[in-house]
């Protein structure tokens, strides 16, 4: 059976809108939901980067600290260490008592030391002392400007030490002795005893001189001993065993 429409057209297209008009509602209604569940989740995500964020502030901040505390303890590790080192190299000269006592072991009833002198030479001069140096003028004030930048960077004792390595390390410690021999074979292996000493890296005669005045014939000699350098100086060389017994002595403070 045909079903028979008898309203009018008007109101086939009334409804047809007013049906149109509730599925834009229903469409607009939807995308707003959607536009508000993005600004939500959006929300949500910002809280979480801005709590991340500030963890990582955070962890910066405790990260520097920790930087700002080690660098502070590296500088006074650095400072210990210089002052080490400068109090080593105040005691790297070796006890005088050691050096008489090595010096007079040696001796027999042949030889009478008259007079016995410990002193610190003057350093031996830059072999580039006296060149012309005008071809040299720029690249020498860039090293001293280097040198002083460097040295200014350095811990006071650090400097203090620079100073006295500069003024010592190269200025031999020296024995000079002044005696008398009976004859010239016991003063020369006197002389080769104290040049194979441990504590010394030179042994020579400097001066004989026969004595005319003497009951018995004589020498009147002058020799000069270098002294090994001690520990904390760049030259020093391996300790041997009676090096070492004077380096725990110093270390205990004993003579």
């Amino acid at each position: 059976m045909k079903n028979v429409d008898f309203l009018p057209a008007c109101y086939r297209e009334k409804s047809a809108h007013r049906k149109t008009q509730a599925w834009r509602g229903i469409v607009v209604a939807a995308f707003g939901a959607l536009l508000a569940a993005g600004w939500l989740g959006q929300l949500e995500i910002r809280g979480l980067v801005q709590t991340q964020l500030d963890d990582v502030r955070r962890q910066y901040d405790h990260v520097t600290e920790q930087g700002k505390k080690i660098a502070a303890l590296q500088n006074e590790l650095r400072e210990a260490r210089a002052e080490a080192e400068l109090l080593t190299y105040l005691r790297h000269p070796w006890p005088r008592t050691q050096l008489l006592a090595s010096i007079a072991a040696p001796l027999t009833d042949a030889i009478t030391l008259r007079k016995l002198t410990i002193h610190q030479e003057e350093a031996m001069a830059s072999p580039l002392a006296g060149l012309p140096t005008h071809n040299m003028a720029a690249s020498a004030g860039s090293a001293a400007d280097d040198a002083k930048a460097a040295e200014a960077a350095l811990p006071p004792a650090g400097r203090t030490l620079k100073k006295l390595r500069a003024a010592l390390d190269e200025a031999p410690l020296t024995v000079t002795l002044e005696g008398v021999s009976r004859d010239s074979a016991s003063l020369h292996v006197y002389i080769g005893k104290l040049a194979e000493s441990d504590w010394f890296s030179d042994a020579e005669i400097r001066s004989v001189d026969r004595l005319a005045n003497e009951e018995q014939a004589a020498l009147r000699f002058v020799a000069r001993l270098v002294v090994r350098p001690g520990y904390g100086h760049p030259k020093n060389p391996p300790l041997k065993p009676e090096l070492a017994g004077a380096q725990a002595n110093l270390s205990s403070g004993r003579p």
